[in-house]
């Protein structure tokens, strides 16, 4: 969203990698459903609550990572590991990206990937998940007139690993 929302130091690559992929350019030929999306993409970019939200959570996490960079970057190798899954619409599920995502989390928090790790890492990044940043992502891709954005593959692992921790319904009596 902002250069604020980020209170862990990065690299300025890494930064730079970030602002790009957060904040799309304008095309130089708008169509309408751009203009709107970006419009509404200001408009969310300056909720304060969203902002808070963001925050909190990235404060929280900064004492847990060793590594700002190396989480983004693994989360990045997450993100391009699913793009082909939510590209082609497939439901969340586990598998090699969401076990690359949980992975460098855990990496970096000198952790392991266990049933408890990743119950914890829901938590952690319950702010990425909200229905607003939902629909940044998608004004992101409206706005950018991409399909899938780096933003909606987070989505996609974030809702992977709930249900990679989802409890089955205990069976109805019949």
């Amino acid at each position: 969203m902002s250069a604020r929302t980020m209170v862990a130091p990065v690299s300025e690559a890494m930064f730079t990698a970030f602002v790009t992929m957060a904040v799309p350019e304008p095309p130089a030929d708008p169509t309408p459903l751009q203009v709107v999306a970006f419009a509404q993409l200001f408009a969310l970019a300056g909720d304060r609550s969203l902002t808070r939200g963001l925050l909190a959570m990235t404060r929280d996490n900064a004492d847990l990572i060793a590594d700002e960079d190396e989480l983004m970057k693994g989360i990045g190798d997450a993100c391009t590991l699913a793009e082909p899954m939510v590209r082609a619409g497939e439901p969340p599920r586990a598998g090699p990206a969401l076990d690359r995502f949980v992975a460098v989390h855990a990496s970096v928090r000198g952790a392991r990937d266990t049933p408890e790790f990743r119950n914890r890492l829901l938590g952690h990044v319950a702010a990425d998940r909200v229905p607003r940043m939902r629909h940044y992502w998608r004004l992101v891709a409206e706005a950018g007139d991409t399909p899938v954005t780096l933003g909606t593959s987070h989505l996609w692992l974030t809702d992977s690993l709930e249900r990679s921790i989802a409890r089955p319904s205990p069976l109805p009596k019949s």
